[in-house]
């Protein structure tokens, strides 16, 4: 099954001072821990929809992605979401693996469980005590559905036949403020 990766990657940091995706995390910049893991998990097509900043862009291209630029990221997470699904769907992809550049803890492992998981699954979303997020697979019959999100929604399943697969609370950590990046990498530089 044609399988693509979207990694959404077009937020405005709102919250952050400055452009979240590219500040400092662990040696390199934010964005590039989620994109270099999800490279790594074994599909046809790599997407990231991503804005006008040419070293978001730049960096990207030499991970390994095509890019969709979002012209309008003030329009929220569902529009960069059907984006992303439309060039999916034009590259032949049956199935996506969604996942959020602002999430850089997530392991290679999870998102491949939640790929593999996505063959036999209408939608596979991560679970962390009872919250559901991405990564997230979607099947060809739910990816055309993606293609029509608008606004800020999320890529929230329409029906009640979700799988998921649970990862941890380091995992499940998004970034919105510079407060919280610094208390990540603070747990991220613990020993275990």
């Amino acid at each position: 099954m044609s399988t693509a990766v979207i990694l959404l990657a077009s937020g405005r940091s709102k919250r952050f001072d400055g452009d979240k995706l590219l500040a400092p995390f662990l040696g390199e910049p934010l964005m590039c821990h989620a994109a270099k893991k999800a490279r790594c998990v074994p599909c046809d097509h790599f997407f990231a929809v991503t804005n006008a900043s040419p070293e978001r862009q730049g960096r990207l291209i030499d991970i390994g992605y095509r890019l969709v630029i979002n012209p309008a990221p003030q329009d929220g997470q569902g529009a960069a979401i059907a984006l992303g699904a439309r060039a999916a769907m034009a590259a032949g992809a049956k199935q996506v693996l969604i996942v959020l550049a602002d999430m850089p803890m997530v392991s290679e492992a999870h998102m491949n469980a939640t790929c593999i998981a996505g063959q036999a699954a209408y939608c596979v979303m991560s679970e962390h005590q009872g919250v559901l997020s991405p990564p997230a697979s979607f099947r060809e019959d739910a990816l055309r559905q993606l293609t029509q999100l608008t606004g800020d929604q999320g890529a929230k399943p329409k029906r009640d036949d979700v799988t998921t697969v649970s990862f941890s609370l380091i995992e499940a950590k998004d970034i919105d403020t510079r407060a919280e990046l610094d208390h990540l990498e603070r747990l991220a530089r613990e020993p275990s």
